[in-house]
C-alpha cells in the first residue's frame, strides 16, 4: 500500500520513528530479484541448514518455540550454524545489535536494545531515560514481535528465551510492559543470577506502582518537585498527578514523567489493569 510511506517533510536525522512497511516492501524486492517467492527463499536459507521450520502467510512468518529458539542460537553464534556460515558478511552482523542511529540507541538492525542510556518506543516519538527493560541483563537484545511474541538473546549467558501466545495485557504492542515483569522473574530464579549493575537504582526511581489497579497514584517520594505528567502510550498528555491524588484509568500502558528538585527528570512506564 504506497499510503503507508507518506509522512511529513521533516530534515533528516530530527527524529526516529517504527515503521515495518519498509522491510516489507524489502521482501518483494528479494523476491523479484531472486525470482523466488519468501517461503521458498526462507526454506533454503535459513530452514534447511538450521533445521528450523515455518511458513510466511502474507507478511507473518509462522513457526514454533523450537524454531524461534534455533534461530536465537543462530543470531548468538554469529550466524554460523555447525561450522557453516549462514550469513557471511562480519561487518553487518556487528552492526545488526549495535545502536542504528543517535536518536534511539535502543534501537539496532531490526533488533531492540537492552542496556543503552535511553530508548524510544513504537507509536511514541519521546525519548526515555534508561534501559528498554531496566529488569533484563544489560547485553541483551531483542525481537519484540506485535502480541507479545518474543527472542530474548543473552550473549554473556548464552542464554535464549522465547515467547508466543496472545497479547499479555491485550495491548497488541511490540514493547510492552510484559518484558519487565519477565524478566523480573527470571532475574529471581537462583539458577540463573543476573548481572545487572544499575537494576537496583533503576528500581529506586520508580514513581508508580507497576502494574497498577484501575488507575494511577504516586509512590510518596519527597524528592519529586511539582505534579507528575501522565501521557498515553501514543504521546498525548491526559493529566498532572499530585501526591496524595488518585487518577482512575482505563486498562492500558501509561508514561509518567517527574522532575525531581535536583534537575533531573524520571520516565516510568506504567501498566493500569
Amino acid at each position: 500500500d504506497p499510503g503507508c510511506f507518506q509522512c511529513t517533510e521533516l530534515e533528516v536525522g530530527s527524529q526516529w520513528h517504527y515503521h515495518n512497511g519498509v522491510y516489507r516492501r524489502l521482501i518483494e524486492v528479494i523476491e523479484a530479484a531472486t525470482g523466488g517467492d519468501r517461503n521458498q527463499l526462507t526454506n533454503e536459507w535459513i530452514e534447511e541448514p538450521t533445521g528450523m521450520s515455518g511458513f510466511w502467510l502474507e507478511n507473518l512468518y509462522f513457526s514454533r518455540h523450537r524454531d524461534m529458539a534455533r534461530f536465537g542460537l543462530l543470531a548468538l553464534n554469529n550466524f554460523v550454524w555447525d561450522g557453516n556460515p549462514v550469513l557471511t558478511n562480519q561487518e553487518f552482523i556487528a552492526d545488526l545489535a549495535s545502536p542504528s542511529q543517535e536518536l534511539n540507541p535502543s534501537y539496532g538492525y531490526l533488533w531492540w536494545l537492552n542496556g543503552q542510556e535511553s530508548h524510544m518506543l513504537p507509536l511514541v516519538p519521546t525519548p526515555f531515560e534508561g534501559w528498554i527493560v531496566p529488569s533484563g541483563p544489560e547485553d541483551m537484545f531483542m525481537a519484540l514481535g506485535a502480541n507479545d511474541q518474543k527472542i530474548y538473546l543473552v550473549p554473556s549467558q548464552n542464554l535464549i528465551v522465547t515467547r508466543q501466545g496472545d497479547a499479555a495485557y491485550d495491548e497488541p504492542l511490540a514493547a510492552s510492559a510484559f518484558d519487565v515483569e519477565l524478566w523480573e522473574l527470571i532475574s529471581g530464579l537462583e539458577c540463573n543470577p543476573l548481572s545487572l549493575s544499575n537494576k537496583k537504582e533503576q528500581r529506586i526511581r520508580l514513581i508508580a506502582s507497576n502494574p497498577s489497579i484501575n488507575g494511577i497514584s504516586l509512590i510518596p517520594n519527597q524528592d519529586v518537585s511539582g505534579p507528575v505528567k501522565i501521557y498515553s502510550i501514543t504521546g498525548k498528555q491526559i493529566a498532572n498527578l499530585n501526591q496524595e491524588q488518585f487518577l482512575p484509568l482505563e486498562n492500558g500502558i501509561y508514561i509518567l514523567q517527574a522532575n525531581l528538585g535536583s534537575g533531573e527528570k524520571i520516565i516510568q512506564k506504567v501498566l493500569v489493569q
